[in-house]
């Protein structure tokens, strides 16, 4: 069934969410069989289920259905015992087995639209140069722009490696922040660059921070495609 618009609503306030994925219908065939294992003298009850499902992702700011997915896949649950009846016993319930399913589909289903990180945590690196310190104060003032021009003037005037380094990866942290993800990805290029023994910045690695970023790049540009971003 299609959600309505008083459906999308009520969602919409109780996650904030700006899209919804809706499973709609779940056709599913359910298969039991029954083996033994002979080594152990047990009994091996086998379900299986075959899943059809459809699902719905929602534009909330029109309610409108934007990608419609129907996927096959299938899942198996075993119960052994020495006891046949035992054996179906630690069997789920169907209902269980549904439940496991619809999370499955809706897990299968995100991956293929988006999976989006709630949360990220990342730092900027300060020292005792003036110049890095009034970079500092614009940007606890929140003046993000005054910061990057000093950050970007450290690194092009700055006689010490170690500042020309602290500043381009701060210019590729604010960068990210902005979701400016390609620019960041240059400056942290150019960190890493002038970093040729590959020191560790405060436990953080660059070769690691350059994946994410590149998969973030990745990610976007899939997300465009998508039409959830211009």
């Amino acid at each position: 069934r299609k959600l309505t618009t008083a459906q999308i609503d009520t969602l919409v306030q109780q996650s904030g969410s700006s899209w919804i994925l809706s499973l709609e219908t779940l056709p599913y065939q359910i298969y039991m069989t029954e083996s033994q294992i002979k080594d152990f003298n047990m009994t091996c009850i086998t379900l299986e289920t075959i899943l059809r499902p459809y699902l719905c992702l929602y534009d909330t700011r029109d309610s409108q259905i934007k990608k419609e997915y129907i996927l096959t896949d299938t899942l198996r649950w075993e119960g052994y015992d020495n006891d046949l009846q035992n054996a179906f016993l630690k069997l789920p319930d169907i209902s269980t087995c549904l439940t496991d399913a619809a999370f499955l589909m809706g897990e299968v289903c995100g991956k293929k639209w988006l999976p989006v990180k709630t949360e990220e945590t990342r730092f900027f690196i300060s020292t005792n140069d003036p110049a890095m310190r009034e970079a500092e104060y614009f940007l606890k003032q929140g003046q993000f722009e005054e910061a990057y021009y000093m950050w970007e003037h450290i690194f092009e005037s700055s006689k010490r490696e170690q500042h020309r380094i602290y500043s381009s990866f701060n210019l590729a942290v604010l960068l990210e922040t902005q979701h400016r993800l390609e620019e960041a990805l240059v400056w942290l290029n150019k960190c890493d660059e002038i970093n040729p023994e590959k020191v560790v910045i405060r436990d953080f690695d660059i070769q690691q921070y350059q994946n994410l970023l590149t998969e973030r790049i990745r990610q976007k540009e899939l997300l465009r495609q998508q039409g959830v971003i211009e």
